[in-house]
């Protein structure tokens, strides 16, 4: 299970999901 930071929340990711993140830095 990973975790990323999500609009400043703490979002789970499911096992059977694809997500992209893109940062801004």
């Amino acid at each position: 299970v990973g975790k990323a930071r999500l609009e400043g929340k703490d979002y789970i990711m499911q096992p059977d999901d694809v997500v992209d993140f893109r940062f801004n830095v």
